[in-house]
């Protein structure tokens, strides 16, 4: 009987020795495995073990920053926030800018001056109505107000001329408060872009004797509130009302259209020569595509300072070794924890 009960024990304590045993061990090795290997990338990071490994593939290119020369750096000036007389520029210097405003903008488009740069045209459109208004339509056929479309497009350099439609039925003031609100959106939401402010051309003498809201004086009061406001934003102003003043102060009946206030094709072609005089530094890359047209480039990113390299680097490997060692005590904690329920069982 006695043979039985020490036979049966010695069989339970075996059967338990190797349910709660086979599993510590288990855990053991795992634990030992996972040790080791953090172990090595903790020792690899922090430099106290080089480990060998397959070569890397070669990065891509990073294209660096154009470097001037000497003589190009003492050449350059800086300038005001009004465009000044610059030497002329070709026409793909526009191949990154767009051209928005009312009907007086469209005519680039109408009479087909410039050819490439985008127009946004709304007839009608004045500051404060150009903070909602649809003015583009996007190739998914969403609507877009001038603000989201110059972003959409990805314009590098934005004229805008607002204003001629509503000196008929407000006061430049009036305007010119919700031009600040369009602006303040431009630059929310195109960031990277120059903004470049017109100021509205004059009309002609007889317009203005028949539409008094278009006066010499009340017209050159409101571009100069425009340029005030170009100054406070620290934006661009263009001063497209000197290119067709005349002595008089006011648009030549020869560029004229019928109604005093619109241009002919010659007229649209002396803005666009004026524009290619006045221009602004940062004018994008561009390549031609397969059929012969510019296409704006995107300007590389500046390389990142040497040292601030280095400082990112000791800080993310420091990060690395930190999150590594949480997983060691992590392990830890798992393995004591099925040892501890191997031998209850």
């Amino acid at each position: 009987m006695r043979r039985a009960e020490k036979k049966d024990n010695r069989e339970r304590f075996v059967a338990t020795l190797l349910k709660a045993g086979i599993p510590v061990l288990l855990s053991l090795c795992l634990y030992y495995t996972a040790f080791s290997m953090v172990n090595r990338e903790i020792e690899a990071l922090s430099g106290d073990r080089v480990i060998q490994a397959a070569p890397l593939p070669a990065a891509k290119p990073v294209l660096a920053p154009r470097e001037f020369a000497e003589s190009e750096k003492a050449e350059k000036k800086v300038h005001s926030v009004v465009l000044e007389y610059s030497e002329a520029v070709g026409e793909e210097y526009f191949a990154d800018a767009v051209f928005a405003g009312d009907s007086l903008t469209d005519g680039f488009r109408i009479y087909d001056v410039g050819q490439h740069f985008q127009v946004i045209s709304y007839v009608g459109l004045s500051p404060g109505t150009a903070l909602k208004q649809p003015v583009y339509k996007t190739a998914e056929g969403a609507t877009l107000a001038m603000a989201d479309a110059i972003n959409y497009i990805g314009a590098r350099k934005a004229y805008i001329l607002l204003g001629t439609n509503g000196l008929n039925w407000t006061s430049p003031e009036n305007l010119i408060s919700g031009y600040f609100d369009l602006v303040d959106q431009l630059i929310a939401t195109n960031p990277d872009t120059y903004i470049i402010l017109q100021s509205i051309p004059p009309v002609t003498a007889a317009t203005a004797a028949s539409r008094t809201s278009y006066n010499r004086e009340r017209v050159e009061h409101y571009n100069n509130l425009i340029k005030e406001l170009a100054e406070e934003k620290g934006i661009y102003f263009l001063d497209v009302y000197s290119a067709f003043a005349g002595e008089d102060g006011y648009l030549p009946t020869s560029i004229a259209a019928s109604d005093g206030i619109h241009m002919t094709p010659n007229g649209y072609r002396i803005w666009f020569e004026y524009i290619t005089t006045h221009t602004i530094k940062g004018n994008a890359d561009f390549a031609m595509d397969s059929e012969g047209r510019i296409i704006p480039m995107q300007p590389a990113e500046p390389l990142p300072e040497e040292e601030d390299i280095v400082e990112e680097e000791e800080y993310r490997t420091k990060y690395q070794i930190r999150l590594l060692r949480e997983k060691q005590t992590g392990r830890r904690v798992f393995f004591w924890s099925v040892c501890s329920l191997a031998i209850k069982v």
